[in-house]
């Protein structure tokens, strides 16, 4: 909504384009190319070039970012099938300092007011690289508990409310409409070192079927790893597996 990455992943995992147009990566997975769109600018009207992407993807462990021509180049150490899935993480948007010294982007929205803890109002920007957005600004409050928020959509002052997945079933019971979002926040046990026969004992003691079907009530999905497996594919390499928690917009 604010900034923009370079590719976005499906649900499947599949990479499609944003700022980045084209890609392509060598036999290791370890030197990827990318062409980025033409024409991008941005909300302060400064254009999107190699190096301003360089910029904002540098600094990170992972990776090495550089500019070759007119295009992007990422070098890793070890190999990275899977870096369009963590390019795609917004972590690791497009993100430069304006004249200010606030966060400038290029996505449909920009920052119009922010009172820190408070609210979060944008405003349309109407020269987005994917077209003027169809409402002119969005107001988002925050920490207001769930009544207050219903008692807001109940009055009309509010067109949407986002609620964990825990209360759907709630909502929904009240006539509401649940939309479903991909999981995005990781539920798992975490502690110190200990024996291979401990921690297999401990993993064996979750009961991860209760807690999808019951604590969350069917909005969650198990994983392989830390990242959710519509966005790595690698679940199968895994025996025990964590939670991927779904949330849900009403």
């Amino acid at each position: 909504m604010l900034f923009d990455t370079l590719v976005r992943v499906d649900a499947e995992g599949r990479g499609h384009p944003k700022l980045a147009v084209a890609w392509q990566a060598d036999r290791s997975f370890k030197r990827w190319q990318f062409w980025l769109r033409p024409g991008v600018h941005f909300w302060d009207g400064g254009p999107l070039t190699s190096e301003t992407v360089v910029t904002a993807l540098s600094g990170r462990a992972e990776w090495k970012a550089r500019v070759d021509g007119q295009f992007v180049v990422i070098e890793s150490e070890v190999s990275r099938p899977g870096l369009l899935a963590e390019l795609a993480l917004a972590r690791n948007a497009i993100v430069r300092r304006g004249s200010t010294g606030g966060p400038v982007g290029t996505g449909p929205f920009l920052i119009k007011s922010f009172v820190a803890g408070k609210s979060l109002e944008l405003a349309a920007n109407n020269g987005s690289w994917g077209g003027r957005p169809f409402v002119d600004g969005v107001k988002i409050e925050f920490g207001k508990t769930l009544r207050e928020q219903m008692v807001e959509l109940q009055l009309g002052k509010v067109d949407l409310l986002e609620v964990g997945a825990e209360q759907i079933g709630k909502v929904e019971s009240e006539g509401r409409k649940a939309q479903v979002s991909l999981p995005m926040e990781l539920v798992a046990v975490v502690g110190g070192a200990g024996k291979a026969k401990e921690l297999e004992a401990l993993s064996l003691a979750v009961d991860r079927k209760a807690i999808q079907s019951v604590l969350l009530r069917g909005g969650s999905e198990a994983a392989g790893g830390v990242l959710p497996e519509w966005m790595a594919g690698t679940g199968f390499c895994f025996r025990y597996r964590l939670i991927w928690r779904r949330g849900g917009t009403l």
